[in-house]
Order: structure tokens, then C-alpha cells, then sequence
């Protein structure tokens, strides 16, 4: 069964198929009292472009899924908003008990005011960064491709450009993204800050102001639980799961949304900036720059505190490897499991089709599955209302 196959017969028969999903899910998991009584199920995750936010996504809704948790959907698409930090409650599909949610994890602007109407102010928060001039990269790469609209900034400069965007866009980032019109649809302008709340608005020159920039710092550091990093993924997964309670098969993960690589594609040659660049990327991504640095150093203080971490990691990475082979290899055969047993690091826990095919799933396809379950709560109370 392929991945669109199956995500088509979820959506044509969401009631049925979540009944048989949960089946599974109690074959994939150990007996239901082995689930960690204090494991932390409010979460609000801020979903940062270009920074394997959408494979973190991909747990939590797995996550909520198999606990019948009720997540901050959009009634359409993949985004709450983008723009601006503002919620509208009318795009939203309701949660099960009328009142608030469990889990945050679609693109939105952060306002934790704003949040705070639909997510208990306690739930856990926590976001993912990435080396901003890699960020930067990939987002350019990514919009070149996908998002590139007839006489917009971008357009036109990868026109001029073409030949060589990156080293055009090292050189001339301006003319890449207007800072002095609608600057918050661009995502090559220190976005990573502004998906956690910088406005767009006046950022020319709030991002030369030092002391403005370590003041945004530290109200994001005030707002946020815990800071990941892209460049240390299975490192991240290992510290967030420590510090949420989870089972080690609830942070197992398939890469989603990465891009394909091609040796000899202008985007995979690695850019060496010389000082004119440098200088000028600096000045650029001053507020992406000072918010890295100051988490990455924060980042591995944490894990410098944890007990046999790197142990942990290394089993961990074991492990993933084990149930991705198997996933791509060998998951189609009928009722084909794969085993993990328990260790220091882990319970007993299996992998079925089910878990690699949830693992799998684009985010379009992930967010249509998790939208069809809750929809199926709200017009059925009690139905498939846990899948584990």
C-alpha cells in the first residue's frame, strides 16, 4: 500500500480506519500502563521555516494521535497565519471539550498571549533553530522553486541572478527581499525571529541596535522551555524527550520535507563567503545571528548537565537507523512488525506499516490525517478518542 493510498482511505473512511488504526497502535506500543503517568501532553512548538520543523511536527501529531490529544488546527491548509500574530478563531476547527487545546504545532507568528487563549500558559514550549546562513539558504532555495511570483523582489532577482542566486543573494540580499514593502512575506530576512514573534515592521533598523536585538534574545529565552538545533537533530530529540517524559519510540522519525540532493545542482555547492559577504550576511541576519548563538550556546550547556546523554544519543541513533531500514525495506510485507527490546534507554516497543507509513507522510498529507481524526471526535464524542 503506498503512502497516498493509504492517507485516501483514511480520509474516505476516517471512522472506520481510525478504529482499525488504534488496533495498531496498541500492537505498536506496550500494554497501555507502561505509558509514562507524568509525561508532559501540553506542548506548543513554534514550527520554524526551514529548520526540519516539519519532521518535529510529524512526531507531535503522531504523538497526539495515539493519545487521542486535541491539536491547534487550521479548518484548511497547513498554516494558522504567517503575517501577522494574530489568531482567527473562525479558521480554526474547534477543540473536543469546547474549550482548549493540547498541541501547537502548525506555522503561526508567536504571541504567547495569543496562544495562551487556546493553549494552557503552563503547556511546555519549545522551537528548533538552525545556522542562520544554512537557514537562509535553504529558504532561498525552497521559494526559488516553489514560490516565485511574477514581479515580487524575489522574481526579479532571480532573474538578474540566475545564473548563480546564492552568490547573488551573498552580495545583494536586498534586492532579494524589500525591507520597505510588506517585509513580513519575506522569508529570507532573518526569519527564524520572526517566526518567534520579531516584527517585520522597522526590522532594517531594529536589527542594527544591539541592545534591542539582546532584549529580543532574552524575551524569547524568558518565553521558551527549551531551544533545539537543526545541525544536532538526534541530540534534540534525545534532550526533548527527557524533558517531556516520552518513550523513546515516540521521537523516532523519518526525515520529512528534505530536499533531494543533486552533486552538481547550483543549491548543494557549498558557499565560501569571503569577507565583503560575510560582513554583509552578518549585517543582514543580525537578529537570526544573535538568537543561534546565544541558544547554541545554551543548547550544549543543557546537555553537558544531562547524565550519560551521549550514550543515550548513540542508542538512540542505533535504533532509528534499525527502524528506517526496515521501514523503506521491509514494512510492506502483511503484518510484517519490527521488534525493539527493551534496553536501559527504552521499553519493549514494535514498528508496524502503520507507524512507517504515519513516519512517512508529507505534511499536507499529515495534517489531513490529524484534521479527519479530530473531525471524527466532534461529530462522534468518544469515538477513536485515544490511539493508544
Amino acid at each position: 500500500m503506498s503512502t497516498r493510498q493509504f492517507l485516501g482511505a483514511l480520509l474516505a473512511f476516517s471512522l472506520v480506519i481510525l478504529t482499525v488504526y488504534k488496533s495498531h497502535m496498541n500492537l505498536s506500543y506496550c500494554p497501555k500502563e507502561s505509558l509514562r503517568p507524568n509525561e508532559i501532553r501540553q506542548v506548543v512548538f513554534a514550527k520554524i521555516h526551514k529548520a526540519a520543523s516539519s519532521t518535529v511536527q510529524n512526531i507531535l501529531v503522531r504523538f497526539s494521535l495515539s493519545r487521542g490529544l486535541d491539536i491547534l488546527l487550521p479548518k484548511t491548509g497547513n498554516h494558522i497565519n504567517e503575517f501577522q500574530p494574530e489568531i482567527d478563531p473562525h479558521a480554526l476547527i474547534e477543540s473536543s471539550n469546547g474549550k482548549s487545546f493540547d498541541i501547537l504545532c502548525n506555522h503561526l507568528v508567536f504571541n504567547e498571549e495569543e496562544i495562551a487563549n487556546y493553549i494552557p500558559l503552563y503547556a511546555f514550549k519549545f522551537g528548533i533553530l538552525r545556522a542562520p546562513l544554512s537557514q537562509a539558504l535553504s529558504a532561498l532555495r525552497y521559494y526559488a522553486t516553489f514560490y516565485t511570483y511574477p514581479g515580487t523582489p524575489l522574481d526579479k532577482a532571480l532573474r538578474k541572478y540566475g545564473q548563480d542566486p546564492v552568490d547573488g543573494f551573498l552580495n545583494h540580499p536586498q534586492e532579494f527581499c524589500d525591507e520597505n514593502f510588506k517585509p513580513n512575506i519575506c522569508y529570507l530576512n532573518n526569519r527564524m525571529s520572526m517566526d518567534l514573534g520579531l516584527s517585520a515592521y522597522g526590522l532594517r533598523s531594529f536589527k542594527r541596535n544591539h541592545t534591542e536585538v539582546q532584549e529580543f534574545v532574552a524575551k524569547v529565552d524568558r518565553q521558551f522551555d527549551l531551544m533545539l538545533l537543526f545541525e544536532y537533530f538526534d541530540e534534540s530529540m534525545i534532550l526533548l524527550r527527557r524533558y517531556l517524559n516520552w518513550e523513546m519510540k515516540d521521537v523516532m522519525y523519518i526525515k520529512v520535507n528534505a530536499a533531494p540532493f543533486k552533486s552538481k545542482y547550483v543549491w548543494n555547492r557549498k558557499p565560501v563567503l569571503n569577507s565583503a559577504q560575510t560582513a554583509k550576511f552578518q549585517e543582514w541576519e543580525a537578529v537570526d545571528i544573535a538568537l543561534y548563538d546565544y541558544f547554541s550556546a545554551k543548547f550544549f550547556r543543557k546537555i553537558r548537565e544531562e547524565h550519560l546523554f551521549n550514550d543515550e544519543v548513540e542508542a538512540f541513533k542505533q535504533i532509528r537507523s534499525s527502524v528506517e531500514n526496515f521501514c523503506q525495506n521491509e514494512a510492506g510485507a502483511k503484518n510484517q512488525i519490527k521488534w525493539i527490546p527493551s534496553s536501559r534507554w527504552t521499553r519493549e516497543f514494535s514498528v508496524s506499516l502503520w507507524d512507517c507509513q504515519a513516519m512517512m507522510l508529507s505534511e499536507d498529507e499529515l495534517i489531513k490525517l490529524a484534521r479527519s481524526a479530530q473531525l471524527a471526535r466532534l461529530k462522534n464524542p468518544g469515538s477513536a478518542s485515544t490511539l493508544a
